[in-house]
């Protein structure tokens, strides 16, 4: 029977179908304080374990001793101290270990003195042979299983000790009863066994007891702190969710220095890149928990708010209705100042604008929506953005406008949560008019490289909304700018204006639409470097260019729309001119103002 406590690469059991012995084999039956030897299981390190039972309780017990590997020079009565700190720990989801004690035993005709620590012993085995979380979609249950794990190691810190060695073998799984239902619970074990090894070696801990594929790149310098236990959670982690090492391992593999190396200098792994299905906010953890340098990665306590945090997401996601973000809810609240008066002006932390890209690689699509409201009121707009907020939390864009539309939403989603949203809108402000145009393309004209695309992943993209400093990974590849403020400085407004076919009913209707996207991109291109002669500024500082995905021979459908930011009121008139003039009177346009009494800005990615 393996030893769940320790990995196949450190198993030095007998193989059992060929009937093989070893020396252990005479302690079988022998008593061991209050402990009756029952089993050889393996060893692992300085430790020989075994299966025992308990002579007073009747239970199984995982049985460690010391000192048989290297009965001439033990040291083993040194080391009960450090063995007892490990039984000071009561937590559910650290193995328990029971009061450890000396004894003496004969073995091969030679008395021998032992440490023996007795702890829980596992039917189900370790996380080794199991990648937990590999095929098999991480929900509410997972993570709460993986909050207590962290939890575990917590209690293991608060009583000032530094695990060491954290690895799948070392991640024991035992089926209990919890939250009402039978459930799997992991539990970390062999925390301080480390120390246990150097008092009995009377010196410092030798490098070659350390587990090179899990270890902290500081570790073999002899650093070790709760900083290098987090590293090690992070890469263990990495095994359960995708079944891989987390780092490839150097061309000699016995080579310490070539593994730290390899710790050190190869990308951060991301295990989105093993395991599509890990969601990118425990990828991200992950890969935060295994950043080189210790002082960029988060403590215990910052992961287990990261992952509880993570966890309500995912209920709330689950019954499609988020809590309204706390700055939106109070503009909600408090908007309504007095008759026909009434101001929400939002903008999430992150105020960044992602390029296109970054959306697409999320897999979704920008919509744009138009509601013409039946009651354009303070009441109405209320409900309307809390609906909003509750559905997609503070992923978009809303403005109130003057003209024929009132409301007009900017937001990216996928088909079926689009064609949700725009029959729930009809249905809950029945009487208003509802359109919804999806885009094709998008353009910032107004950012000379705003497009690239490369070396973007979900979980960078996450990293740069939460504002997470990642190794590897530069702002520079997701947005156009570091620092891009949603509306420009000076007295500005900002107008949306669309762009219909009129004529060319008989053309081609992609070449149609191709005509005329191409030929407004221009002229807005023209439009930019156009500057106010009073002070010298762009006159248009801003200009997106969106690119629908409808027919152009149906016109009352848009081919385009313009979302841009003028300077001054009067510039906003250069604008649909100039579109109608370079389209040959072939095409009408239509512009909205934005009002400035709505406005919601968000380019956030709800993923």
């Amino acid at each position: 029977m393996e030893d769940p406590t320790i990995p196949k690469s450190e198993r030095s059991e007998p193989d059992k179908a060929s009937n093989e012995t070893t020396i252990y084999d005479e302690l079988i039956d022998e008593a061991v304080g209050d402990y009756i030897i029952e089993e050889y299981i393996g060893q692992g390190g300085e430790a020989v374990v075994f299966r025992a039972r308990g002579a007073s309780t009747g239970r199984q017990y995982a049985l460690k001793v010391f000192g048989l590997d290297d009965r001439q020079q033990s040291n083993v009565s040194g080391a009960l101290p450090e063995a007892r700190a490990q039984s000071s720990v009561e937590h559910p989801n650290v193995v328990q270990v029971i009061e450890p004690g000396l004894a003496t035993i004969s073995l091969e005709g030679v008395e021998t003195d032992i440490l023996y620590i007795p702890m829980q012993y596992s039917t189900l085995g370790n996380c080794q042979d199991v990648a937990l979380f590999k095929d098999t979609q991480i929900t509410t249950t997972e993570i709460e299983s993986i909050i207590d794990l962290f939890d575990g190691l917590r209690s293991i810190h608060e009583k000032q000790i530094v695990h060491r060695d954290i690895k799948p073998a070392n991640i024991l799984r035992f089926e209990e009863t919890r939250r009402g239902g039978t459930v799997v619970v992991l539990k970390v074990t062999d925390f301080g066994m480390a120390l246990v090894s150097v008092a009995i070696a009377g010196g410092p801990h030798k490098p070659s007891g350390l587990t090179p594929e899990y270890m902290a790149p500081e570790q073999l310098d002899g650093i070790h702190t709760n900083a290098g236990d987090i590293y090690s959670l992070g890469a263990t982690l990495y095994y359960m969710v995708t079944g891989q090492m987390p780092i490839a391992a150097p061309a000699d593999r016995s080579n310490l220095k070539g593994w730290q190396k390899a710790h050190k200098e190869s990308p951060r792994p991301n295990p989105m890149d093993d395991n599509p299905g890990c969601p990118p906010q425990l990828a991200l953890l992950i890969m935060r928990m295994m950043s080189v340098a210790p002082s960029k990665r988060p403590s215990v306590a910052d992961c287990i708010t990261i992952l509880d945090s993570y966890r309500s997401y995912l209920t709330e996601k689950a019954l499609s209705r988020f809590s309204i973000p706390s700055g939106l809810k109070s503009q909600i609240e408090n908007g309504h100042t007095g008759p026909g008066q009434y101001n929400i002006t939002f903008t999430p932390k992150f105020n960044s604008i992602f390029d296109p890209e970054v959306h697409l690689k999320c897999g979704t699509k920008l919509f744009v929506i138009r509601i013409q409201m039946e009651h354009p009121i303070f009441n109405e707009y209320r409900r309307l953005v809390q609906y909003m907020a509750e559905k997609f939390s503070d992923t978009f864009c809303m403005y109130e406008a003057y003209g024929a539309y009132d409301i007009h939403v900017l937001i990216w989603t996928d088909d079926e949560r689009v064609d949700l949203l725009k029959s729930e809108l009809r249905r809950q402000f029945a009487g208003s008019e509802v359109r919804i145009n999806e885009a094709k393309d998008v353009y910032h004209l107004h950012e000379a490289n705003w497009r690239r695309g490369d070396g973007i992943t979900l979980v960078g993209a996450l990293a740069i909304q939460e504002d997470v400093e990642l190794d590897g990974v530069s702002a520079g590849d997701y947005i156009p700018k570091a620092s891009y403020p949603p509306q420009p400085a000076d007295h500005t407004i900002r107008a949306f204006t669309y762009v219909h076919a009129l004529t060319n009913a008989s053309m081609n209707p992609t070449m149609l639409q191709t005509a005329i996207v191409s030929s407004v991109r221009q002229r807005m291109l023209d439009l930019l470097k156009i500057t106010d002669p009073a002070n010298g500024k762009k006159k248009f500082p801003r200009i997106t260019l969106i690119e629908f995905a409808s027919d152009p021979r149906n016109f009352d459908e848009p081919v385009a729309m313009v979302n841009f930011v003028a300077r001054d009121y009067h510039f906003i008139q250069e604008l649909p001119t100039s579109i109608i003039e370079l389209g040959g009177n072939a095409v009408k346009t239509s512009t909205f103002l934005e009002t400035g009494r709505l406005v919601i800005q968000s380019d956030k990615i709800l993923f």
